[in-house]
């Protein structure tokens, strides 16, 4: 992102660049929602020992994505792909939990979750540019 041409870091943007920025912000947070759903589904059978283990390598990688955003953006990039299949490893245990009591609330969640990411992305479609 800090390599983007559409990211000055200092006074007002147009209204083009804003657009573009918000679209990579909205593919960066569908990507890593993707990343944790892969996560979460290859940590099924996990025990939940594992979940302290993966949230503490997930809040590392957050550490470090704040220093490697000044250096690389593709290394930040990276970290935050990665926080997200950590993450959903850590959840995953709790997921399991939740799906074998009340699965109906895991795919509602699920399925609000994706709502609001296509319509963020559609809203940003759907915007005429200045």
């Amino acid at each position: 992102m800090i390599d983007s041409p559409s990211y000055s870091g200092t006074g007002s943007a147009s209204g083009d660049d804003t657009h573009t920025l918000f679209g990579q912000t909205m593919g960066y947070v569908a990507a890593t929602a993707g990343f944790f759903a892969l996560g979460a589904y290859a940590g099924r059978d996990l025990s939940s020992v594992w979940t302290f283990v993966g949230f503490i390598a997930a809040f590392a990688c957050l550490i470090a994505m704040n220093f490697a955003v000044r250096t690389s953006g593709s290394l930040s990039v990276g970290l935050l792909f990665g926080f997200g299949l950590l993450f959903g490893l850590a959840m995953s245990p709790t997921l399991v939990y939740y799906a074998g009591v009340n699965p109906q609330a895991l795919w509602q969640a699920g399925g609000a979750t994706a709502l609001f990411i296509a319509g963020c992305g559609a809203r940003r479609i759907s915007t005429p540019r200045p």
